[in-house]
């Protein structure tokens, strides 16, 4: 039953719409730890240096500049405070959150649905600003008319790679934009999602990414590259994957586990086969004497095959009782890898039950029909 869910659910994945638009985007990490970017402004200058000479390069449709891929291996939060809310007693509320440029969700395919997106001016000499997801409006509010309202992101002072370079103060929300699906993801928690303007939050990584149409995602690798280098030659590009890889590369666990154990399952089913078979041989074996004498009191092949059959499902059907019991418990433990499949889904289980009744059916029937014609010919 685990390796079904676990199979169904990594099919539901593949054609899942995510809410963003992969086709012909190149993506690649830049690292700007180097001292001399220990200042925020000069951080902030050779990025926005970067992503305006990828703006304007030949072939180039549209280019935007993140801290890191939606939907990537790397998945983060923070703890948000909303103005005039309190969260229950002992709990935080909590957002995954992008730092973004201008440009960002037209380049990802991200839906603008209410507001506006950054714009050049979102820099640290205006007041803070963000721009949140569809599911953190209606969350919080219960609405996506929540431009205006604010919050306050609590990032720690740290100076981690993926940790920016924060203000602390109170941001405005200028813009509700549609959401970036996650469901599938062991980690992905049904967080709201959070976006910050890079050149008011920069982040050391960063990532560029890169849209062209009419040809090949990995044809603006060395576009990237040289828009890197005019803005500074000394730093290197690396992880440049299309955006497609990244997210194929993001559900690569959960899919190859859902193949990995359903290679195991078709194992178990094949070893049950030949269990009832090796069983009901036994059993027809050692009641030959029995089906012989049925025979010769009147009965048909047909009775005797359906008698050895009928025991087989008897068998068959104390193992399916037994397995519907314990199955809800085994889908539970894989419940944060399954998705659109729930511990205790009907159509699972059924079919779990109708495929083991069938394989118990053949299996017994090879025994039951050999033993039936030998005890035929036996008693002629």
């Amino acid at each position: 039953a685990s390796a079904l869910a676990l199979t169904r659910s990594a099919l539901g994945l593949h054609g899942l719409a995510r809410g963003v638009t992969v086709d012909g985007v190149m993506t690649a990490q830049v690292a700007l730890n180097d001292p001399r970017y220990a200042d925020t402004e000069q951080l902030v200058r050779v990025a926005t240096s970067m992503l305006e000479r990828l703006s304007t390069s030949p072939g180039i449709d549209a280019a935007a500049l993140v801290n890191y891929p939606p939907l990537s291996m790397i998945r983060v939060g923070v703890p948000v405070t909303i103005e005039g809310q309190t969260p229950p007693p002992g709990q935080l509320w909590m957002a995954r959150y992008w730092v973004a440029a201008p440009g960002y969700f037209h380049t990802a395919g991200i839906r603008l649905l209410v507001g506006r997106d950054f714009t050049s001016a979102d820099d640290r000499t205006r007041g803070g600003v963000a721009i949140v997801s569809e599911t953190f409006a209606r969350r919080f509010w219960n609405t996506t008319d929540v431009v205006g309202r604010r919050l306050r992101p609590a990032f720690p002072k740290s100076n981690a790679f993926w940790i920016p370079r924060v203000t602390g103060e109170m941001l405005t929300i200028v813009g509700v934009v549609g959401d970036v699906r996650e469901d599938g993801l062991p980690d992905a928690a049904g967080l709201p999602q959070l976006y910050l303007p890079y050149a008011q939050n920069p982040t050391s990584t960063l990532t560029l990414m890169a849209r062209v149409s009419g040809r090949p995602a990995g044809t603006a690798t060395r576009t990237i590259r040289d828009a890197v280098r005019a803005a500074d030659p000394q730093l290197a590009v690396s992880y440049e994957q299309t955006f497609d890889d990244v997210i194929q590369e993001t559900f690569a666990r959960p899919r190859e586990l859902a193949w990995l154990v359903g290679a195991f399952a078709v194992l178990a089913l094949v070893l049950s086969a030949v269990g009832v078979y090796g069983v009901m041989a036994y059993l027809t074996t050692t009641r030959t004497r029995e089906i012989g004498i049925r025979i010769a009191l009147g009965a048909t092949p047909f009775d005797i095959v359906s008698l050895i059959v009928y025991h087989a499902m008897v068998l068959t059907a104390v193992g399916v009782a037994m397995g519907i019991v314990l199955a809800p418990m085994a889908l539970w433990l894989t419940s944060g890898l399954l998705f659109g499949v729930g511990p205790f889904d009907p159509l699972t289980l059924l079919t779990v039950a109708a495929l083991l009744a069938g394989v118990s059916i053949v299996a017994s029937m090879i025994p039951a029909v050999h033993a039936a014609r030998l005890a035929s010919l036996s008693f002629r």
